[in-house]
């Protein structure tokens, strides 16, 4: 029985210490930057700002006058501030373009809007492109689902486990077999 026990046990640890942990990704910790580009995507309109997003709205940032533009760990909130207009179904491009991300992008949806037109949604592994074709006021806004690839992460003490477990197994095997060959050299034969 102990024998048993010894190799689940040996066999759990070899498991727990081999395998690979899926983390969620998100944006906390990623320094975004967003850009306001107008007529097209080469064209800035506006200096670039750059927030590094946290949990809560610490990040959150009022950026090119008429937008507060706060980023979560998966989402992308864009609180209107006052009133203008987009041309995306007449020129290229008007809207915004989020950089920065450490994770790659596996998908963008949005979650809620109210009162402005999103002309186009793009998006790749490392961006997403907001183009947009109307009026806002001060009661528009927008809020971006942001999907990311799970990145699998070796948990980092994978290997010192491994090789602690190991050596453990080793001198209890090799402690067994002297205990074994000190039994064995003990017993006499008597005629």
């Amino acid at each position: 029985m102990n024998k048993l026990v010894l190799f689940f046990q040996s066999l759990f640890m070899l498991l727990v210490t081999c395998c690979s942990f899926y983390v969620k990704a998100g944006m906390i910790g990623d320094t975004l930057t967003i850009d306001r580009l107008y007529p097209n995507l080469n064209s800035h309109y506006q200096p670039s700002v750059e927030t590094t997003v946290a949990a809560g709205n610490s990040d959150a940032i009022n950026a090119f006058l008429h937008e507060l533009i706060d980023p979560e760990d998966t989402s992308v909130t864009i609180q209107w501030i006052s009133s203008s207009y987009f041309l995306g179904s007449v020129n290229v491009f008007d809207g915004y373009r989020f950089t920065g991300f450490s994770e790659t992008i596996k998908n963008v949806k949005v979650s809620d809007i109210f009162n402005v037109s999103l002309f186009d949604l793009d998006f790749g592994d490392d961006f997403i492109n907001l183009n947009f074709d109307s009026a806002f006021d001060s009661s528009s806004f927008l809020i971006l689902d942001v999907e990311f690839a799970p990145a699998s992460v070796s948990e980092p003490n994978s290997i010192f486990l491994f090789f602690i477990c190991s050596f453990a197994l080793m001198f209890n095997l090799m402690f067994r077999r002297k205990q074994y060959y000190k039994s064995f050299s003990s017993f006499t034969f008597k005629f």
